[in-house]
C-alpha cells in the first residue's frame, strides 16, 4: 500500500511539475519547428538525386517511403517528391532546413535546462555537441519506426505483431538514451536517465501504434488529403515533443528525489516526494 501511495504521489508531482513548467508550451514550440525542418529537407534530398542523374532511383525511393514511413507521414513525403525543386528553391531549403534544425535542437536543449533548472550551455563546442547528440537520437528513433514499420509491413510470420513492438521499444531506449544523459547539463547518473528514456520510449512506441490504428480504421474518409496528414503530423509531432519533455521532468522528479542536496532539488523542494 506504502509503494502504491508513493507511485501515486509522484504521478501527482510529475503533473503538477509539466503544469508549472509549461510543457506543453514548450513541445508545441519544439513540434512547430520540426515542421517547418520536414518539407525544406525532403526537397534538398529530392534535388540532390536530380543532379546526379538518379531519378528512378528517386521514383523507387518515394515507393518504398509510402509503404514504410508511418501513415502519417508518408502523404507529405510523397507530395514533396512530387515537386520540382530548382537550384534556388533547393538553397531556400537549405537554408530554412539549417535554420529549422538549429531551432529544434535549442529548443530541446533550453527545455531540459527550465525543467532541470540548470543553465544552459553558452560555447560554440558545447551546442556544437548538444545539436549532434539530438540530430542522433532523433535520427535514431525515426529509424527505429520506420524498420519497425517496415518489417511489420513486409513480414508475414506468425507473432510479428507481438516482435515488432518490442523491436521498436529497444530501438527508441538505445536512441534517446544519450539525449537524456547530456542535456540536463548536470551531472546525472545512469540511474536517474532510465525513467525518462522509458517513459519517452513507452509513449513513443503506443504513438505509433495509435497513429497507424486510427488511419487504418478511422482515417480512410478524411485524412487521405494531403492537408489531412499535414494535420495528423503537426499533431503526431506535437504528442512526441511533449512526450520527450514528460520523461525529462519525471528524471528531474527522480534526481530530486535520489539527490535532495543537489541543485537540481533545490529547484524542486516544493516537489519532493514524501
Amino acid at each position: 500500500m506504502d509503494r502504491f501511495r508513493e507511485s501515486i504521489m509522484f504521478v501527482r508531482v510529475v503533473w503538477r511539475r509539466i503544469r508549472e513548467e509549461n510543457v506543453t508550451f514548450m513541445a508545441g514550440s519544439i513540434a512547430y519547428q520540426a515542421f517547418i525542418s520536414l518539407v525544406p529537407l525532403l526537397v534538398l534530398t529530392l534535388f540532390v538525386l536530380s543532379v546526379v542523374g538518379k531519378e528512378q532511383f528517386a521514383a523507387r525511393l518515394t515507393t518504398t517511403l509510402d509503404a514504410a514511413l508511418a501513415p502519417n507521414v508518408a502523404p507529405i513525403v510523397s507530395a514533396a517528391f512530387q515537386l520540382n525543386p530548382t537550384a534556388g528553391t533547393s538553397i531556400v531549403g537549405m537554408i530554412t532546413l539549417l535554420w529549422g534544425s538549429f531551432r529544434v535542437f535549442r529548443g530541446l536543449d533550453m527545455a531540459f535546462s527550465e525543467i532541470y533548472g540548470t543553465q544552459q550551455e553558452t560555447t560554440l563546442i558545447s551546442q556544437i555537441l548538444d545539436g549532434a547528440v539530438a540530430l542522433i537520437s532523433l535520427i535514431g528513433a525515426l529509424f527505429a519506426m520506420t524498420l519497425a514499420t517496415t518489417i511489420f509491413v513486409a513480414l508475414n510470420v506468425p507473432y510479428i505483431g507481438v516482435v515488432t513492438p518490442l523491436l521498436l521499444f529497444a530501438g527508441l531506449l538505445i536512441a534517446f538514451f544519450p539525449m537524456y544523459w547530456r542535456f540536463p547539463n548536470t551531472d546525472i547518473s545512469i540511474g536517474e536517465t532510465v525513467p525518462g528514456v522509458f517513459v519517452a520510449a513507452v509513449g513513443w512506441a503506443i504513438l505509433q501504434a495509435v497513429f497507424e490504428t486510427y488511419v487504418v480504421f478511422v482515417g480512410r474518409l478524411d485524412t487521405a488529403s494531403l492537408l489531412g496528414a499535414i494535420l495528423l503530423l503537426l499533431l503526431w509531432l506535437y504528442l512526441g515533443s511533449f512526450l520527450l519533455l514528460v520523461g525529462a521532468v519525471v528524471n528531474a522528479v527522480v534526481a530530486s528525489v535520489r539527490s535532495p542536496t543537489s541543485a537540481i532539488s533545490s529547484n524542486t523542494s516544493s516537489d519532493r516526494v514524501p
